[in-house]
């Protein structure tokens, strides 16, 4: 008993400090999720994932939440910061297929303010047809997405045309022009490929981290 006593209080002395400390980060996370929560990025603004063609794009029927306009945002089956709409034309529609970045996605507008849904209002008013302008943009994109999504699915929505949002801010000279440079995405959000590959499992914790800690957040924002 007299040899045991020294072994328990040193594991007491181990734990007394550690469990100290995970209440005070309990006690943290508590109180800036009350009274200071840390907003997401505005990489929550939508759920990615991974695309064997353009690296990512946004997840079919899923929604995303965009800060700067304070309003929800939601895909259809076809991934589409849209509306649903029929796979097969209808007879008489004219439609349009906007191909782009964050500012064709609108990523600081509600859904019904994106580009591509203001002009098919104004389309439709003006031609008296019906109008189906089809809103393929994905924050982060480039022109090698642009060519690639088109390639790969735009061109089975039957577009009579196509707008490509071209921001020559990046666009310009954007390095991407193979999906092993693009980036990726895993549990909904973009990351790099080179870091996936380095430190895959360490990139999965930050990822959760983040997504599930105001003080990871506050750390990494």
């Amino acid at each position: 008993m007299e040899r045991s006593a020294p072994a328990t209080r040193r594991i007491f002395y181990v734990l007394v400090p550690l469990g100290a400390t995970l209440l005070t980060l309990l006690a943290a996370e508590a109180v800036l999720a009350l009274f200071w929560p840390a907003p997401f990025a505005s990489e929550s603004n939508m759920y990615y994932e991974a695309d064997p063609f353009v690296g990512y794009r946004l997840r079919p029927e899923s929604v995303g939440w965009f800060p700067a306009a304070g309003e929800k945002g939601w895909t259809n089956r076809f991934g589409l910061r849209d509306d649903e709409f029929p796979a097969e034309k209808p007879p008489g529609e004219l439609r349009i297929l906007a191909i782009g970045d964050s500012f064709t996605m609108g990523t600081e507008v509600a859904q019904n303010e994106t580009y591509s849904q203001v002009l098919e209002q104004l389309l439709a008013r003006d031609l008296s047809r019906p109008v189906q302008v089809m809103n393929a943009g994905v924050g982060g994109w480039s022109p090698f997405h642009y060519a690639r999504y088109f390639e790969r699915y735009g061109c089975h929505l039957g577009a009579d045309a196509v707008i490509v949002g071209l921001f020559v801010g990046n666009d310009a000279f954007s390095p991407v022009d193979s999906v092993a440079k693009s980036r990726t995405a895993v549990d909904g959000r973009r990351v790099q490929h080179l870091s996936l590959e380095r430190k895959p499992w360490t990139t999965r914790i930050e990822l959760a981290l983040y997504a599930h800690s105001q003080l990871a957040r506050r750390f990494w924002n």
